[in-house]
């Protein structure tokens, strides 16, 4: 399919979009062929297709020539897919080119090659950026209201490759409105797609003008397409869809259709695909058990996921929503007992499938995102307090240091002295529960946390990966006994050791220095992403940052500490080291979301 691209530079170089698709953003008056290239200005004749630059790059095609970048005063573009396709992959012209529905070349190429003015068949028009929400991908150039934050709070540049969006003053005199609809009276027969974006088009009224203008012609071929966000009024989007639905009927367009994503939903997406990580999370218990859990899910492919790995990154996500709202009143006790819940809810879903090490994970960003968001420390004290009392509970005199510990801390916070009390006397019945706590335990987990303290009571049943890893550990010293050398790992007396105790493994055959080396440079990322939080000037950005980073950095704290014997044995495993499909894909995710949220913003 693809053979007369395998050698890019002599293939033919005619890209469709320079023909066959134009957009017109009548909001600046300018016009481009692809995203990838800088707009052109309209000419006053309104022959937006036809300018300048896009007929000198017509012509260097036409000519087997890629179009030079340096000559049509371009920053991006057209040298985008020279460089993809030099380096022998698929470029954004070779799609096109190869689209189902897409025809072979221009129509004009093929009847006469040096007819290089021509009509384009597919259209996109932004009438405005009138809109009602500011999501957080898009820009003042595409909504009125990131327009009217930016005067308000400061401007924020939106980095999109190819294309620079500055500054605009006024959007509600549109200088070649009329021209376009004289445009579309004279060509509209050559459209097979027009598309209508740029803010919200079901609420601008230059949309109601297009559809009485489509009611006046007769298009069999043309699709008609609106990108919404599907938040509009009910009682205005029942009128387009009216309307759009007469044109069909009526035969003046061959479709209509109205196309919006779950992420054009504004703030609601965040709250959105958090209710679908419930949901992942609570499939698998419909399924048929795997190794005696409800972990994994299979959906009739030759592979199963694991859905809490998901649902990790919906509830930060979820987190960073709420907490970035400006009218919480953060510093009150009652505003952090919602994201509390956020994060418990798929937590104890997940405590019940049952996984204990990845639902201690999911509550691992709560405090540290509660903290940055401006939550009093004393909150938070009283917070984790209960989860200590409960631990402390189970020898007398670790609960009377913790006790004092707890009189001491609210001496000194100075809450009311009912509240004061109730939060004493409130974590010595937490401690009293400690007993039922254990009992609700399943005997595999009260083992892990004997095995933990007592390794030696059951060395070759409940305390035997333990020992065995910290055996490997030791054994490789300094340098390590070399790669693949290690008589632990090779004679399979180190169990699971592809995924949760890859750190022995390492020890082992690579020696502590390794070890050093892989902590540091966990440490490195943590740190960037510390500082990359601390300097983004979006709340949303910083507050999601420290969430991800929380997981990351629990995932490595816990695996490490296990393979060692300083906390109970945990199924997590290491970041990018060890085996595990869906905690792999879902650890790339969070370095994609680490990477968009934490591109600069100029002040």
């Amino acid at each position: 399919m693809y053979d007369k691209f395998l050698h890019p530079l002599q293939s033919n170089l005619q890209c469709r979009l320079k023909w066959a698709h134009s957009t017109v953003f009548l909001t600046k008056n300018t016009t481009a062929s692809c995203h990838r290239v800088k707009h052109d200005k309209i000419p006053d004749n309104f022959d937006f297709h036809n300018t300048p630059e896009k007929l000198l790059a017509r012509t260097r095609m036409l000519n087997n020539q890629w179009p030079v970048q340096q000559e049509l005063n371009h920053t991006a573009g057209c040298e985008h897919c020279k460089i993809i396709e030099e380096a022998g992959g698929m470029s954004d012209r070779m799609l096109h080119e190869t689209l189902p529905m897409a025809p072979s070349s221009p129509i004009e190429l093929k009847d006469n090659p040096s007819a290089i003015r021509v009509t384009p068949t597919e259209l996109e028009i932004y009438f405005s950026n009138s809109c009602n929400l500011s999501c957080m991908y898009c820009g003042e150039y595409f909504s009125s209201t990131w327009e009217a934050e930016n005067k308000k709070f400061g401007h924020i540049d939106v980095v999109t490759e190819g294309v620079s969006y500055d500054h605009y003053d006024n959007y509600s005199e549109l200088k070649y409105l009329d021209k376009m609809f004289e445009w579309l009276d004279k060509n509209i027969q050559h459209l097979h797609g027009l598309y209508i974006l740029g803010g919200e088009p079901l609420r601008q009224p230059q949309s109601d003008r297009l559809l009485d203008f489509l009611s006046t012609k007769r298009c069999p071929n043309l699709m008609l397409t609106f990108f919404s966000n599907l938040t509009v009024d009910h009682n205005k989007t029942k009128e387009k869809l009216d309307k759009m639905s007469m044109l069909v009927a009526n035969g003046n367009i061959r479709i209509a259709k109205i196309t919006g994503s779950i992420d054009c939903w504004g703030e609601e997406a965040e709250y959105i695909r958090y209710g679908l990580g419930i949901l992942l999370v609570i499939l698998p218990f419909f399924g048929a058990p795997h190794a005696g859990t409800h972990r994994w899910l299979n959906i009739g492919l030759p592979f199963s996921f694991q859905p809490s790995e998901f649902s990790k990154i919906f509830s930060v996500i979820a987190l960073a929503r709420y907490l970035s709202d400006r009218n919480i009143k953060i510093q009150k006790f009652s505003s952090i007992i919602f994201p509390i819940v956020i994060a418990l809810v798929p937590a104890f879903i997940v405590l019940n499938q049952p996984d204990l090490g990845t639902a201690l994970v999911m509550l691992s960003p709560i405090f540290p995102m509660l903290y940055w968001a401006g939550a009093r420390p004393f909150y938070l004290f009283l917070l984790i307090a209960p989860i200590l009392s409960i631990l402390s509970a189970f020898n007398v005199v670790l609960f009377s240091f913790w006790a004092m510990i707890i009189a001491i801390v609210i001496y000194y916070a100075q809450p009311k002295i009912i509240a004061g009390a109730g939060y004493f006397f409130g974590n010595i019945f937490f401690g009293l529960l400690s007993r039922p706590i254990w009992d609700m335990l399943s005997p595999y987990q009260q083992n892990r946390v004997l095995t933990f303290i007592y390794p030696e009571k059951d060395p070759l049943g409940a305390a035997y990966q333990i020992i065995q890893s910290k055996t490997a550990i030791g054994s490789g010293g300094l340098f390590g006994k070399g790669f693949g050398y290690g008589t632990q790992t090779h004679l399979k007396f180190l169990p699971v050791q592809e995924s949760d105790f890859i750190l022995s493994v390492i020890g082992e055959e690579l020696g502590f220095i390794m070890i050093a080396v892989i902590l540091a440079t966990y440490g490195y990322l943590f740190n960037g992403i510390l500082r990359n939080s601390f300097l983004s000037k979006d709340r949303f950005s910083s507050l999601l940052l420290l969430g991800i980073g929380s997981i990351l950095l629990a995932h490595v704290f816990v695996n490490t500490a296990m393979t060692v014997g300083l906390i109970p044995v945990k199924g997590l495993p290491l970041p990018f080291i060890s085996a595990g499909g869906t905690f792999l894909i879902t650890s790339y995710l969070m370095i994609g979301l680490i990477m968009r949220f934490s591109i600069p913003y100029s002040d």
